[in-house]
């Protein structure tokens, strides 16, 4: 099981430890929070017009963190 403390940004350091997202346009801060809004159920669209990015980004960005954290469980 992952666990990070999100107050002293331990959970940047460890998304950067996986080494998730190919490429590094986008700060892995805005990623996350993309990534947090979709959990806490938010679309696609809304987050993309809120992040100013496309819907595919966002849905690229939520598919290879779920990715990640499944071949962390195995």
């Amino acid at each position: 099981m992952v666990t990070a403390d999100i107050g002293e940004n331990n959970l940047i350091e460890l998304l950067k430890g996986f080494d998730i997202f190919e490429r590094n346009n986008i700060s892995l801060e805005i990623k996350l929070a993309a990534i947090a809004m979709y959990l806490l159920s938010s679309s696609f669209r809304r987050i993309a017009l809120l992040l100013n990015v496309g819907k595919s980004t966002v849905h690229y960005w939520v598919e290879k963190f779920k990715d990640a954290l499944e071949s962390e469980r195995k």
